[in-house]
């Protein structure tokens, strides 16, 4: 629920946010969680004020959100500066390599000057 919660504190922060790596979340949801979850209008929003560097990771075979509603949240953040990190699998499946590609990702934006 990082994603769930970190869009609007990402959105919130405005200008002051430097970049931000959120994913395995999207626009639509399975069955599997309770319609009173959905906020799409919300995280909508909070992605479309994102203008800072963004890397979403998603995961293929998501069982909660669907791969189309992952891609429809990455079409909606604002930044010119957005990469989109893909897996096969369910959302449990992190690998080791994937979590060292987010601290990378992380410490590239905040070296630049």
């Amino acid at each position: 629920m990082g994603a769930r919660y970190g869009l609007p504190a990402c959105a919130a922060l405005g200008a002051r946010l430097r970049c931000a790596v959120l994913g395995k979340f999207g626009l639509t949801q399975s069955e599997l969680l309770p319609r009173s979850l959905a906020a799409n209008d919300l995280i909508a929003d909070a992605a479309e004020s994102i203008r800072a560097p963004v890397l979403q990771h998603v995961q293929w075979q998501h069982e909660l959100f669907p791969l189309a509603g992952q891609l429809e949240l990455f079409d909606r953040f604002s930044s010119t500066e957005k990469v989109l990190r893909g897996r096969l699998g369910p959302h449990p499946q992190t690998r080791p390599d994937d979590e060292m590609a987010w601290r990378d990702y992380i410490t590239a934006q905040l070296n630049r000057t």
